[in-house]
């Protein structure tokens, strides 16, 4: 990025009062293998698929995102994986990609909560890749946010410029979400449609079986730690 015009700030980034539409379902594990690179294990065969309504966040402004998840291992030590994120800003894309190497494309992400179904969806270059609505019935004790942290981990690669070399940098790169604030929580019935285009195949994350919904509202705290490289394959430099 222009040295004397940078993007984003340093962080730590505080995400105050988003909105969250949140999917839970079954996944063909082989699907799931396919994604997720050695050394992580596959913990089960469903994923958690994610709307954000970030609302304004410091140095990134405000901007929605689709998150994709999945519950991998590593030596014991329980994250999630995230193979694919779309969202709606160039300061929170360069920032995800290049400081922690988070996989992230430009595109839409809406989400309304105002109707008698809570509806979500997201595309890209003109393509719908995914139409989601909930029935937001009751509240939630359990969901995908209840928990004061989580660790998310992501392969952060660099091509070289040389033909032919190992990446410059190929490494499996942990991000912790601290002080995650569940405000709000409901649940109920969904349904996710996955529609997609040759750019951008998300029918791989199809459901294979009937989701789970929640609504979330809340916040947390994304910022850089100690120790955040898990895994290095071969790098050129």
């Amino acid at each position: 990025m222009p040295g004397f015009a940078p993007l984003y700030p340093e962080g730590p980034y505080e995400y105050d009062g988003f909105t969250a539409v949140l999917f839970e379902y079954p996944v063909e594990r082989e699907r799931l293998d396919g994604v997720v690179p050695d050394p992580l294990d596959v913990r089960t065969n469903a994923m958690v698929l994610g709307f954000y309504d970030y609302g304004i966040v410091n140095g990134f402004g405000s901007y929605d995102e689709l998150v994709t998840g999945i519950p991998v291992a590593h030596e014991g030590r329980e994250m999630l994986y995230a193979p694919y994120l779309l969202l709606d800003g160039d300061a929170p894309m360069a920032g995800g990609r290049e400081v922690w190497g988070i996989p992230k494309k430009l595109g839409t992400v809406e989400i309304d909560p105002e109707g008698a179904a809570v509806t979500a969806s997201a595309s890209r270059g003109g393509a719908t890749l995914v139409e989601a609505t909930l029935d937001t019935r009751e509240p939630a004790g359990d969901h995908p946010l209840a928990a004061d942290r989580f660790e998310n981990v992501y392969r952060k690669t660099i091509p070289a410029a040389e033909k032919g070399a190992a990446p410059v940098v190929d490494r499996l790169v942990v991000a912790e979400t601290s002080d995650v604030r569940a405000e709000r929580a409901l649940t109920g019935p969904g349904t996710l449609a996955f529609v997609g285009s040759a750019a951008d195949p998300l029918g791989t994350f199809a459901p294979a079986g009937d989701p789970t919904g929640y609504l979330v509202e809340g916040g947390w705290t994304l910022g850089r730690t100690d120790d955040a490289v898990l895994h290095r394959f071969e790098e050129s430099a």
